[in-house]
This record gives structure tokens, C-alpha cells and sequence, in this order.
């Protein structure tokens, strides 16, 4: 319980200001949290989104936050589609309109590897890094 009256402790000695922008970060994260359906009626953005700001929240006020882990498994997924060479000795690849759609497609592929082997990757990078890979693989499959 000691951590718990460290905390308390903390919160209440910050400035009117941060307490304020916990309290709002808490509640606006609560209002999906007590929904029973909150998967229905909240994409993954906004929750990631109140998240980063109750996390931002809880730092100001000088609490280490608690660490969610990541999941990394659609973007294991990913590179293993784009993993075997067939992409960059397929026609699409080799006949991009241009070098700057394969230079896209080449950094997306190496930093989706960088984000999977980063311990320290956030799910938000995780799910850019997936996001990049995938336009830019759909890059190289169109010619416009």
C-alpha cells in the first residue's frame, strides 16, 4: 500500500493545473472504460489516444505510469508476408512507376523490422509501422 499513498501523495501536491489535466484524462478514459460494449463503440485510436493522454497526465504529475504491454503480433504478420524476396523480384515491385515507390517500400520494410526487434516499442509505433508496410506494398502494385 505504500505505492498507493506515494501516489496519492503526489497528486495531491501538484499545481491546480496538472491535477486538472489528470482528472480530465481520467475521466474522458473512464467514459469507454465503463462501457460494457467499449470495443463496439470505440475504435482502437481513441483508446489508444485517451491512453497516451492519461499516461501524459499521470508523468506530469510525477508517477511513473504502469506499462501496457504491446502486442506485436500483426506486424510479425506483416514482414513475414513481405519477408522472402518474392516482392522484390515480383513484376509489381520491379516495375513501380519509381524509385521513390520502391525506396518507400524498402524503408517501411526495414523500419517495420527496427519497431519488431525495439524492446521499447509503443503500440502506437507498432501499429504505424504495420500501417506503412501495407500502403507501401499496395504502392508497388499500382502503376498510377
Amino acid at each position: 500500500m505504500q505505492k498507493g499513498n506515494e501516489v496519492t501523495d503526489k497528486y495531491n501536491k501538484s499545481d491546480a493545473a496538472k491535477k486538472a489535466a489528470f482528472d480530465k484524462a481520467k475521466a474522458e478514459a473512464e467514459k469507454i472504460a465503463n462501457k460494457e460494449n467499449a470495443t463496439d463503440n470505440a475504435g482502437i485510436d481513441l483508446v489508444q489516444k485517451l491512453h497516451k493522454d492519461l499516461e501524459d497526465a499521470i508523468k506530469a504529475l510525477g508517477i511513473d505510469p504502469v506499462v501496457l504491454k504491446t502486442n506485436k503480433d500483426a506486424l510479425r504478420a506483416e514482414i513475414a508476408l513481405n519477408d522472402n524476396d518474392a516482392i522484390k523480384k515480383g513484376n509489381p515491385y520491379k516495375l513501380a512507376t519509381s524509385d521513390e515507390k520502391r525506396k518507400a517500400y524498402d524503408r517501411a520494410f526495414e523500419k517495420a523490422k527496427e519497431v519488431l526487434n525495439k524492446d521499447t516499442a509503443t503500440q502506437d509505433e507498432i501499429n504505424q509501422a504495420v500501417r506503412d508496410l501495407q500502403k507501401c506494398s499496395l504502392c508497388t502494385r499500382w502503376k498510377k
